[in-house]
């Protein structure tokens, strides 16, 4: 038996985590940044804009959105078009991407926090999951808001 059935269990062993390493995915990749000169954790109302063609999935992501925000004491209006009013300096864009394994899950979130006048980015955060990673859409919107405003995840 010796060495031979030593290195075939080795060999076994090193392929089978191999393969649940594989399976795994990339790991999660996060960001979220507030460019240099701008500041959000003073902002006390934006708008979330919302998608009309969004299917459930993206429409549920909006208001999670809006909820974080809420949660943090922000006023926050929705809706697919916005009204230019003096209050609300901010308007807040995303992209979600949804990706099927067994059930479907949020696999990417892009937040754009964005001035009202200019439409220059103020901050943005991006999060990437992994089906064995997965996490609510509220979840991932808490993780990516709350450094941009200053809050603990």
């Amino acid at each position: 038996m010796g060495p031979s059935w030593l290195r075939k269990t080795v060999v076994s062993l090193f392929g089978v985590a191999c393969l649940g390493i594989g399976c795994a995915g990339p790991p999660t990749a996060i960001y979220s940044t507030t460019f240099p000169g701008m500041d959000v954790t003073g902002v006390d109302r934006v708008h979330v804009q919302e998608y009309p063609e969004a299917d459930e999935r993206g429409k549920r992501v909006g208001r999670d959105i809006a909820a974080v925000l809420r949660s943090f004491g922000v006023a926050v209006s929705t809706g697919p078009d916005f009204e230019r009013s003096d209050e609300t300096r901010v308007i807040v864009t995303y992209e979600d991407r949804w990706m099927w394994d067994i059930t479907m899950y949020l696999i990417q979130l892009t937040i754009y926090v964005r001035d009202v006048d200019t439409g220059r980015i103020l901050a943005a955060g991006g999060a990437i999951r992994m089906s064995l990673d997965r996490e609510d859409p509220d979840y991932v919107a808490r993780e990516l808001l709350a450094p941009m405003w200053g809050k603990t995840p």
